[in-house]
């Protein structure tokens, strides 16, 4: 009995049963055993049982009715605890099912990765080596396609931005207009000639003057093109974040049209994958999983994909909610102008916000 008591004592503090049937079969056990022979023999109505064996007739007769209530109860913990078996198994099941699939959904996009690949400046690159490929291609794209016009822009419209180091590049690019024998002595002087002049024209007349130093959009020589891409590196973080947006979407939408085939499938894998995780019961394992098994050029493909503006709600909402960026400047030798922790830190915190406005914009559209 005394073990039976035990038992049960233990399964109640795992919610095993309900806590009313075991209290009761607890309180008529020992009322059985231990209140009613005493209370019959010492009663008033103890001259009635000098012959014991009619004392255990009548509480027999008393208990029976309970004892058959016990019984009832006990059969229903007996459905109980099956019931709540059964229930566990399902959820075993269930979860068995739901960490295969995940594993599948992995497998599925590592298999996409291995069995990829594209030819890149003549030579194949396939597997991991094609993750690297993509993310250094994309600020390639940024820096070769799209900082020479955004450095053009900061000359004609915002002169005052160069510093004299940059202004001695520029110069030195034009041996027609006039270079004093130290240039480093008069530059703060010449520098002071090139804003006041750019200032008086008008802006028609700056795109052209510009052109003595750099030649026309697209045809510069190398020298010249590394002197505009150094200007746009040096000050890409400083302007504002939608025409920094427009040169992520262009850029990543040039490498899109190169690595379409393998790109977008990538993209959309990650995805679903994250939705999949985000509507699951083991959301927190899950993501801790997949942001663990996250190579650093995915990191880079997935900042810039975020960062063009294109990335669905699930996965915007994932990447802020388990900052997976937040070593990202670890690798910034794989970024435009080799940004500080401080420096992407903000990008990183434009980027999220800009996202969130954008799709509630989108969302009031009509």
């Amino acid at each position: 009995m005394i073990h039976s008591i035990k038992i049960l004592l233990v399964r109640l503090k795992r919610n095993k049963y309900p806590l009313f049937g075991i209290l009761f079969i607890i309180l008529i056990a020992l009322i059985s055993i231990f209140i009613l022979p005493k209370l019959f023999i010492n009663s008033s109505l103890g001259s009635q049982y000098k012959p014991t064996g009619g004392i255990g007739d009548t509480i027999n007769g008393i208990s029976a009715p309970f004892i058959a209530i016990a019984a009832s109860i006990l059969t229903f913990l007996a459905f109980w605890v099956q019931f709540r078996s059964n229930q566990e198994q399902k959820k075993q099941f269930a979860k068995q099912n739901q960490d295969q699939l995940f594993f599948k959904l992995l497998e599925k996009q590592e298999s996409r990765i291995v069995n990829s690949s594209f030819i890149s400046g003549g030579e194949k690159c396939s597997s991991y080596q094609l993750l690297e490929t993509i993310a250094l291609n994309i600020k390639n794209k940024i820096q070769v396609n799209h900082l020479p016009d955004l450095a053009r822009d900061l000359i004609i419209n915002q002169p005052t931005l160069l510093d004299n180091a940059q202004m001695v590049k520029i110069f030195n690019l034009s041996p027609s207009f006039p270079i004093t024998s130290n240039r480093f002595e008069t530059i703060e002087e010449d520098r002071l000639k090139f804003v006041n002049k750019m200032a008086s024209m008008k802006l028609a007349d700056r795109y052209e003057y510009i052109k003595h130093y750099f030649g026309s959009p697209n045809r510069e020589s190398s020298a010249q093109k590394g002197i505009l891409i150094e200007i746009g590196s040096v000050h890409f973080y400083s302007i504002d974040f939608y025409k920094r947006e427009l040169i992520y979407q262009n850029a990543f939408n040039e490498i899109e049209q190169i690595y379409g085939s393998f790109l977008d499938g990538y993209i959309r894998g990650w995805e679903f994958i994250v939705q999949f995780i985000d509507e699951s019961n083991s959301k927190l394992s899950y993501s801790k999983f997949l942001i663990s098994q996250t190579s650093k050029y995915e990191l880079i493909i997935l900042f810039y994909y975020l960062a063009s503006g294109y990335a669905n709600e699930v996965l915007w909402q994932f990447i802020k909610e388990h900052t997976i960026f937040k070593n990202l400047h670890y690798y910034n030798k794989d970024l435009i102008d080799l940004p500080t922790e401080e420096i992407l830190s903000l990008e990183i915190n434009y980027i999220l916000s800009q996202y969130a406005v954008s799709d509630n914009d989108k969302e009031f559209s009509f």
